[in-house]
């Protein structure tokens, strides 16, 4: 499809690789452009929106699948550090997908039409919907639309970033498994200083960026945050151990399912969003196995 865009026709795949190779980097961009990676159209077909672009596996760079590889142990031997900041989509929603967050756009009749149109990235059938849409929504007021907002994005980042991360064949249990040191955090600040994101009193996607290399207009106690953090990331980079013993200590990702809580005060939480990932887990379960999510 990427080759069609840039009004390639050609049915070889070896004469497409060349032509695209060819392309000037402004000619990537304008094709990028076309393909209008993670944009909601909710007049077309929802199993035709492109979200992003998948892995080749083509036998050089990634040899098999990757569940194949991380199941058969076929990774690097190396610590890993990940995780999530607790509100993903503010900035998303509505300057990527084009998905307004104001109060107009938050009935549960839209919410539902949205859940509906990104049906595939959150991997859910179109049966699915109404039951997402309960589990979240249905002990909400229909007039209390910031808790309407906040829930909708709760449910896009449960189903893509946390249960991605958490839950999936290939999430951390994997490296964990195999004994491989796994450092999960939530990252909770949201920096006032991040002057093209709206306010809000939560981590969007990106946020913690801000502090692990010092941004701007930081408030002294963010001056603070971002000095702790980059110790912590300084720490693993050297020694694959964020800790020093001078930091709050961030234990290991284990069987406890134990994550640091990033924000002024440390601190050590327990099975991330619990309730909600039992609630992807049943329902990810419940499909025919070559629907369920694979990474």
């Amino acid at each position: 499809k990427v080759a069609h865009l840039a009004g390639y026709n050609q049915n070889s795949t070896q004469i497409l690789v060349n032509c695209l190779r060819a392309l000037s980097g402004a000619k990537v961009m304008c094709v990028s452009n076309k393909m209008r990676f993670l944009q909601l159209n909710f007049q077309g077909d929802p199993e035709e929106i492109i979200w992003s672009m998948s892995p080749v596996e083509h036998g050089v760079v990634i040899p098999d699948d990757s569940l194949v590889l991380l199941t058969q142990g076929q990774v690097s031997s190396v610590p890993y550090l990940l995780g999530v900041n607790n509100l993903e989509f503010n900035w998303l929603l509505p300057y990527i997908m084009k998905f307004p967050l104001n109060r107009q756009a938050m009935r549960k009749e839209t919410i539902t039409k949205m859940l509906w149109s990104t049906r595939s990235l959150l991997n859910i059938t179109k049966e699915q919907v109404p039951l997402v849409v309960e589990e979240y929504l249905d002990n909400v007021n229909e007039h209390n639309w910031k808790m309407l907002r906040n829930c909708m994005m709760d449910i896009v980042q449960d189903a893509t970033f946390v249960y991605a991360m958490l839950q999936t064949p290939s999430s951390v249990s994997l490296f964990t498994d195999a004994g491989l040191p796994v450092y999960l955090y939530e990252f909770e600040h949201h920096a006032r200083g991040i002057i093209v994101k709206p306010r809000t009193d939560w981590a969007d996607h990106g946020d913690e960026m801000y502090f692990l290399f010092r941004g701007p207009f930081a408030t002294g106690k963010e001056k603070a945050l971002s000095l702790r953090m980059m110790k912590y990331w300084a720490n693993f980079a050297c020694t694959g151990n964020p800790n020093d013993g001078n930091l709050p200590c961030w234990t290991r990702y284990n069987k406890d399912e134990k994550y640091l809580q990033l924000d002024f005060t440390i601190s050590v939480g327990m099975k991330l969003k619990e309730k909600k990932m039992a609630f992807c887990v049943s329902l990810y379960q419940s499909q025919r196995p070559e629907k369920q999510r694979q990474f």
